[in-house]
């Protein structure tokens, strides 16, 4: 399936005036922006223009110096400034790629005014009609062009494409749950936005997944393991939630995930169990959805790349919140590659972590070197094919099994090392070391009446 572009930002209660004026002028081949704001109180004010941006020009002030994008405009103290540059168009746009950043500046109200499109254009943001900080402008999406369709339902979920509208609509239906699902829990008021550039999404749960990775983007730097742990996380929260996932899949998918051979596997089961021990923790007032809320609101004070990393973030925010010191955890799990011991149970049952004990494979020969040389070689003295009769020297004339399966017999068909009879000889495979493996299973009777909302976090 081919990427499609998202955007979603939750809008907001009204705020203050806005101190930048971010208007936009339209042609096929190029914007052009023009950004009002208020001069810097000790009379210099650095702009850092998007990369690409033609030549800047100033009115109400003047350039002192410019190096690599980056601006430094003299005028008086709080003066009027209107600052212009160009561009290049496309049919959808990241912000990033088409507002200036105002140093020191993010937290300041802004405003986004289109002001010129071609005859038949439409235009849309999902800044428009809401208050924004100049930290919301590199992370917005802007669209504009003549065949331009959105899809809303009136709650809130609005999908946008060029093209079909049939195609908007269908995907209005598939992906308005996760997103009001999604609002929700980020506890944003307002409206959403899904752009699709190229194919929708396969399903609601690939939906989930999209979203929570663009989540993640904004709770912290990215950090290799972790980031992909909090995305599977938090896109198993959004779809159980949203519906697009019952307790039994859920299950089936955090079994699936069991991967103590990756970081990602293994921080993800530590997730689970950190989630399940902050809510016995704080007495169910807090869980890991109250800790990743916190990363997000901290994050978003901060100008865009300038915010802590995703691990310094997640050890702050659940210190925080619950005064656990996580650290030597993520070391052990992330760096260390220690595997994740689990309680026999997390969510008040409703998840049984069922560990099997069995003896580790060995067939008691070499297996390779007998079948090359159709002789049996290397039979270890007291060892599984030993006590079962099994002889170097003997002609092997078959052999059945399964290359590290325990659950089946070996079959062996031999001769004596001077000719005779056939005979089959059937063992075990089993040596004398034992192996442990780990299922993430349901219980038969849920000791809860509802797993799918405590497997939730609700």
């Amino acid at each position: 399936m081919r990427r499609f572009l998202l955007a979603a930002l939750m809008l907001g209660l009204p705020g203050p005036l806005a101190a930048a004026e971010h208007r936009l002028a339209v042609t096929p081949s190029a914007v052009t922006v023009e950004t009002r704001l208020l001069g810097d109180a000790d009379g210099e004010t650095r702009v850092t223009l998007p990369v690409g941006a033609g030549a800047p020009r100033v009115s109400g002030g003047r350039i002192v110096a410019q190096s690599a994008g980056a601006l430094l405009l003299s005028a008086r103290p709080g003066a009027r400034i209107t600052l212009r540059y160009a561009v290049a168009a496309a049919p959808v746009m990241a912000g990033s790629r088409v507002f200036a950043v105002l140093a020191e500046r993010h937290a300041e109200p802004a405003t986004l005014t289109w002001t010129r499109l071609p005859r038949g254009w439409r235009s849309l943001s999902d800044l428009e009609g809401a208050p924004a900080v100049e930290a919301d402008l590199p992370r917005a999406t802007l669209m504009a062009g003549p065949n331009l369709t959105v899809a809303e339902d009136g709650a809130g979920s609005r999908v946008a494409t060029h093209g079909d509208a049939a195609v908007a609509r269908r995907t209005l239906a598939l992906a308005a749950p996760v997103l009001a699902t999604r609002r929700t829990y980020w506890r944003r008021e307002g409206a959403s936005l899904l752009v699709l550039s190229g194919a929708p999404p396969s399903s609601a749960e690939a939906l989930a997944e999209t979203l929570a990775r663009a989540d993640v983007e904004r709770l912290g730097a990215p950090k290799a393991g972790l980031s992909e742990a909090l995305t599977e996380f938090l896109a198993v929260r959004l779809a159980l939630r949203s519906g697009a996932l019952d307790a039994p899949t859920t299950i089936l998918r955090l079994d699936a995930s069991d991967r103590p051979d990756t970081a990602a596997g293994r921080l993800t089961l530590w997730l689970l169990r950190l989630d399940d021990a902050l809510h016995v923790r704080t007495g169910g007032k807090a869980d890991l959805d109250d800790v990743l809320l916190r990363m997000r609101q901290h994050h978003d004070r901060f100008a865009p790349g300038a915010a802590p990393d995703l691990e310094t973030a997640l050890v702050s925010a659940v210190w925080v919140t619950a005064g656990l010191d996580i650290r030597p955890d993520l070391v052990r799990h992330g760096v260390g590659g220690q595997p994740v011991p689990l309680p026999e149970t997390l969510y008040a049952g409703c998840l049984i972590a069922r560990v099997t004990v069995a003896p580790a494979f060995d067939p008691g020969f070499d297996v390779a070197t007998s079948q090359a040389a159709k002789v049996v070689r290397g039979v270890k003295r007291r060892g599984p094919a030993w006590n079962a009769g099994l002889r170097d020297g003997m002609r092997l004339d078959a052999l059945r099994l399964g290359p590290g399966d325990t659950t089946r017999e070996v079959e062996a068909t031999t001769r004596p090392a001077r000719g005779g009879r056939a005979r089959m000889i059937r063992f075990w495979p089993y040596g004398d070391a034992v192996t442990e493996s780990r299922a993430l299973v349901a219980p038969s009777r849920p000791p809860v009446p509802d797993c799918a909302r405590r497997l939730a976090g609700l």
